[in-house]
């Protein structure tokens, strides 16, 4: 995993970057320069007001969002000992834009290739791009909005819900809403401007494959979407910060003062029970055993209405930055008292390991006894191994692209490119689905991606009749 790639100092030569800084001279003469071009070739006109519109957008970006998202640079200092801040530029927003920008390239070529001018290409992405990004948000939002952004609405108010609802910096894209708003965008824009419809969407289609290879890179880099567990030599462990960890944190899956916490089949509202104990730990010693209920930890109720009140942790491990780590929306929720009892084991450790000292740990069991021992043991560096299902997606997504462009010469009607597409990946995706562990089965034991890959799978078989019925033969869209 590599969250944060490298960080843009807010200074340069002590000339301020961002802001009404160095950078918005530059997109300043940049912008003057490519409306004049615009307005020489071709006036005022449709393009014209876009352009403007995206370079307005940007200068927007540059002059008032960026220098709202700086951070301080970690292990850095200036002169006089105050922190230094700067733009992080994250992996997954990386990946993302490379994602774009290799889709845009591949489809140019393939409109060269078929004579047409590539600048419709370019017309056709502002139509797609925004959209799918809307649409992939808005259904990560709404997907996970009683688990995450409803929480901080009641808790924070307006503003910080927003700026969660906003912040797509640490994942929080759903393929299947890109997917939705691109090809709703595209098919605006094919209406708009009279392009032949099923003609242009198979032109556009290899791309989708390609953005979604690369894209997934950025949920490897990221820690999002990510599997569950795995012993195969190829498992990935991701450190703290990341979601796949903050998740296991949450479940009980990591060894929190030895012990890993879990529910109780047999009584699922009942208190935690030990999981696990780590061989040779002090809780092993003092007599922890696996299957023991925990009613108290260091004196605080795992269940009830008082579980774990006064107990919020205020030092965690390296990464987690709100409170018990922001797993909210990264998969089902354990049980209260699970969650309660990791919350009482974190706050209990949260200087653990600081100078050697060691803290003391007392478990409540439900037959009164109180099990108490010292542990100097950290939070664990890195998660228990998981499937690297974001690599699985990306590698699938390659063979997709190649699949796709090996069938475009035996392609008898237009659309069924796009029809191959919406058939092969619902597939694949469904598949992965079964190793992924980022999302509840909330659907008759299936995902919401996997209810929506049936739907989608459906929908294909529908196409593959339409266009056999109806469809036209295969022809290129014409140069406009």
């Amino acid at each position: 995993m590599w969250q944060t790639l490298i960080y843009i100092p807010a200074k340069v030569g002590g000339i301020p970057l961002f802001g009404f800084g160095l950078l918005a001279v530059i997109w300043a003469v940049i912008s003057l320069l490519v409306m004049a071009l615009q307005l020489r070739r071709s006036g005022w006109n449709a393009d014209a007001a876009g352009t403007l519109v995206t370079l307005a957008v940007l200068g927007g970006l540059i002059c008032f969002v960026l220098p709202n998202v700086m951070v301080e640079i970690p292990g850095t200092r200036s002169a006089d000992g105050r922190p230094v801040y700067g733009l992080p530029i994250r992996g997954y927003g990386t990946m993302l834009l490379l994602a774009v920008a290799a889709a845009l390239l591949l489809a140019m070529h393939r409109a060269r290739r078929r004579g047409l001018d590539p600048g419709m290409v370019i017309n056709l992405a502002f139509w797609i791009i925004l959209p799918g990004i809307l649409g992939a948000r808005l259904f990560h939002v709404i997907e996970y909005w009683p688990v995450h952004y409803g929480p901080v609405l009641r808790e924070q108010g307006w503003a910080a819900a927003l700026a969660a609802v906003v912040n797509i910096s640490a994942g929080g894209l759903v393929v299947y809403g890109s997917l939705i708003g691109g090809l709703l965008g595209g098919a605006a824009f094919i209406v708009r401007y009279g392009f032949p419809f099923w003609a242009t969407l198979d032109l556009i289609t290899p791309s989708l494959a390609l953005g979604l290879a690369i894209g997934r890179l950025g949920c490897f880099l990221n820690g999002c979407c990510f599997g569950g567990a795995c012993d195969l030599p190829w498992a990935v462990r991701f450190p703290p910060g990341s979601p796949a960890y903050e998740h296991q944190l949450a479940h009980g899956d990591l060894y929190i003062a030895g012990v890993k916490l879990g529910e109780d089949p047999a009584t699922p509202q009942g208190p935690p029970v030990i999981r696990s104990v780590l061989p040779g730990s002090p809780a092993e010693k003092c007599g922890v055993k696996i299957g023991m209920p925990v009613l108290a930890v260091n004196g605080y109720a795992t269940t009830g209405e008082n579980r774990g009140r006064g107990a919020e942790p205020r030092v965690l491990a390296p990464g987690c930055a709100s409170g018990l780590c922001s797993w909210a929306g990264k998969g089902e929720h354990p049980p209260d008292s699970v969650r309660a009892g990791v919350r009482l084991l974190l706050h209990a450790v949260a200087n653990a390991g600081r100078d050697g000292v060691p803290v003391e740990i007392a478990l409540t069991t439900q037959d009164g006894k109180t099990l108490r021992w010292a542990d100097a043991s950290p939070l664990p560096a890195r998660g228990e191994p998981l499937h690297p299902t974001q690599l699985y997606s990306s590698l699938n997504a390659l063979i997709l692209l190649l699949v796709l462009l090996a069938f475009e010469p035996f392609q008898k009607r237009d659309g069924e490119l796009l029809a191959l597409l919406l058939t092969l990946y619902p597939i694949a995706r469904f598949t992965i689905e079964i190793l992924r562990n980022d999302e509840p089965g909330a659907y008759w034991g299936l995902t919401i991606s996997q209810v929506l890959s049936i739907v989608l799978l459906l929908s294909a078989v529908g196409l593959w009749i339409y266009l056999r019925r109806f469809g036209s033969r295969k022809a290129d869209p014409p140069v406009q």
